[in-house]
C-alpha cells in the first residue's frame, strides 16, 4: 500500500492504546476513516464503509421482517429448516474438527504459547474471567433450555426420525443431544476465536476485530474489502446473537415473574418492553462504565446469583 491507502507509522506512545486515533489509523486506510468532532471533541470514530455494510445488513433485515408482518416468523422458520435439513453434517463435523485441533494443541508445542506479552500478567483472576464468559456466552441459554431442551427431546420432536427400542434409550439420546449443544462443544466456538485474536491481537498488537484474525491467510488485504465485508458481517453477525439472547432472557424472566405473581402476563408485549429497556439499560450501563468496571462486575453479580439459585435448588426440600 501507499500513498492515501498507506496506514500511517506507530506512534511513540503505546501502540496498543486504540482508544488514541493515531493507533487506530495504523490499520485503516485513511479513505475508510470517519471523524466526526463537536465542539472540539470526539463525537464519533469509525470505518464508515464497515459501518454502513453492517447496517445495511441490519436494517434490511429489519426492514423487510417489519414489511412481511405474520408471515415473516413463517418464512424464516422455513429457512431454518432447510439449513438444518442440509447442513447439519457440517455443524457436527466442523464442531468436532475444533474440539480435536484445540485439544490436539495441548500436546504440542504451542500450548507454551501466552496469549499476550512474554512480561505480561493475566488482567483478571480465574472466578472473574470465567464469570464473564458464562454471562457473555452460553450463559442465558444454558438457563433457558437446560431443562427445556432434553424433556423436549423426551418427549418427541427431533428423536421422532430415531427408531428405539425403550423408554430409556429415548431418554438417553435426549441427554446425548442436549450435553452436545450446551456441554464443551458449546465452547469451542468461543475457545477457537480467542486463540485466533488472543495471538494476532494481544502478541502481534493488532486491533481486536474479527478481520485481524484473517491476517496470518490474507495479509494485507484485510485492510481492503475483503476486511470489511469480514468485520460487517461480523458485526451483523453478533448482532443478531444478542438480539436472540435478549430475546430468550426476555421471556425466561417474563415467564418467572408470571410464576410468582400470576397476575403479569408474560405474553403481555408491555411487560415484554419494560424487561427489554431494564436489561438493555443494564446493559449499556455496563458497556460505558468499561470492562474492568461494568462487564466485570455485572458478570460477577448475574453469575453468582445464578449459582446461588442453582444450590438453592439442588439442595433445598421438595416442595
Amino acid at each position: 500500500m501507499s500513498g492515501e491507502n498507506a496506514p500511517a507509522k506507530a506512534p511513540a506512545n503505546d501502540p496498543l492504546d486504540f482508544k488514541q486515533e493515531q493507533n487506530a489509523l495504523r490499520f485503516i486506510r485513511p479513505s475508510r476513516w470517519l471523524a466526526l468532532d463537536i465542539a472540539g471533541k470526539p463525537v464519533l470514530r469509525c470505518n464508515w464503509v464497515t459501518s454502513l455494510l453492517a447496517s445495511v445488513v441490519l436494517w434490511g433485515f429489519i426492514i423487510w421482517a417489519m414489511a412481511g408482518g405474520s408471515n415473516t416468523q413463517s418464512e424464516v422458520g422455513d429457512w431454518q429448516s432447510w439449513v438444518t435439513i442440509n447442513f447439519t453434517w457440517l455443524y457436527i463435523g466442523t464442531q468436532d474438527v475444533w474440539f480435536v485441533f484445540v485439544l490436539g494443541l495441548l500436546f504440542t508445542k504451542y500450548r507454551h504459547i501466552k496469549l499476550g506479552k512474554d512480561d505480561e500478567e493475566p488482567a483478571f483472576n480465574d472466578y472473574e474471567w470465567f464469570s464473564m464468559l458464562f454471562a457473555c456466552g452460553i450463559g442465558v441459554g444454558l438457563y433457558t433450555f437446560g431443562v427445556q431442551e432434553p424433556m423436549s427431546y423426551y418427549r418427541g420432536g427431533a428423536l421422532n426420525k430415531i427408531p428405539f427400542d425403550n423408554d430409556d434409550q429415548r431418554a438417553q439420546q435426549a441427554i446425548f443431544m442436549t450435553l452436545f449443544h450446551w456441554g464443551l462443544h458449546a465452547w469451542i466456538p468461543y475457545v477457537t476465536v480467542a486463540l485466533t485474536l488472543g495471538v494476532v491481537c494481544y502478541r502481534q498488537g493488532r486491533p481486536m476485530t474479527i478481520r485481524s484474525a484473517f491476517y496470518p491467510v490474507l495479509g494485507e488485504n484485510i485492510y481492503g474489502l475483503v476486511g470489511d465485508l469480514i468485520d460487517a458481517l461480523s458485526i451483523a453477525c453478533t448482532t443478531f446473537g444478542v438480539c436472540t439472547s435478549l430475546g430468550l432472557g426476555v421471556t425466561t424472566i417474563a415467564a418467572t415473574m408470571n410464576r410468582i405473581n400470576h397476575n403479569i402476563d408474560s405474553s403481555s408485549e408491555t411487560v415484554q418492553s419494560l424487561i427489554i429497556w431494564c436489561i438493555t439499560a443494564c446493559a449499556t450501563t455496563s458497556v460505558l462504565c468499561g470492562l474492568k468496571v461494568g462487564i466485570k462486575n455485572l458478570s460477577q453479580i448475574t453469575f453468582s446469583i445464578g449459582f446461588i439459585f442453582f444450590f438453592s435448588f439442588v439442595f433445598a426440600p421438595s416442595p
